[in-house]
């Protein structure tokens, strides 16, 4: 969205001829509004009502179709306090519904970007067609999004009792010791002497 407060131009600069701003007149209804431009200014005072600060408003106005800069001014005076709660209402400085009686407040330090809804009407002045902000929207309470409920608490688990195990002592492994094996002592053969049969002697009978 384009800057609707312009910018400053040196005095040897050059001068570049944007053309007329072209004049939007909207369609007499329900727009939506932001703020982007705030201004304090001063009321002289009149016959209906006495000297008092004013605020003046640039709200940029649209309904999907139309849209275009309208401005307006807010008199900070108890002669129309109601249209400062309504404003207030609008954009959310204040809680929708019966208020009546309690304090509120405008956080003029912040209002640029805030928005709501408004009714514009047609303004003839002097013979020519104006848009005018008639009046403020005030939300419809029962309109609001409930609140979603808080998510219920998570029971907490009970703390497991903790039991220590008793820890394994390690049993010492004993590697079989080898038996001493018995010599194995060789059978040795008994050589029996053999029983010679006495032979004849070549002799006898000599």
């Amino acid at each position: 969205m384009a800057s609707t407060k312009g910018y400053a131009i040196g005095w040897d600069d050059e001068i570049i001829d944007p053309g007329e701003p072209e004049f939007v007149l909207l369609t007499p209804g329900v727009y939506d509004f932001t703020v982007t431009g705030f201004e304090r200014g001063h009321f002289d005072g009149s016959e209906k009502m006495d000297a008092c600060s004013m605020a003046k408003l640039t709200l940029r106005c649209t309904n999907g179709v139309q849209e275009t800069t309208v401005f307006t001014n807010l008199f900070l005076s108890s002669a129309v306090a109601f249209k400062l709660s309504k404003f207030a209402k609008s954009i959310g400085d204040m809680p929708a519904g019966s208020t009546t009686g309690q304090k509120f407040h405008v956080d003029w330090n912040n209002i640029i970007g805030k928005s709501g809804k408004c009714r514009i009407k047609t303004r003839v002045y002097n013979g020519k067609d104006y848009n005018e902000v008639d009046d403020f929207i005030v939300p419809d309470p029962a309109a609001a999004p409930a609140a979603a409920p808080a998510p219920a608490p998570m029971p907490q688990a009970a703390p497991a009792a903790y039991y220590a195990q008793p820890q394994t002592q390690a049993q010492p492994v004993y590697a079989p010791q080898a038996q001493p094996q018995q010599a194995t002592i060789p059978t040795q053969s008994v050589v029996q002497p053999q029983q010679v049969a006495p032979q004849p002697s070549q002799y006898q009978g000599l």
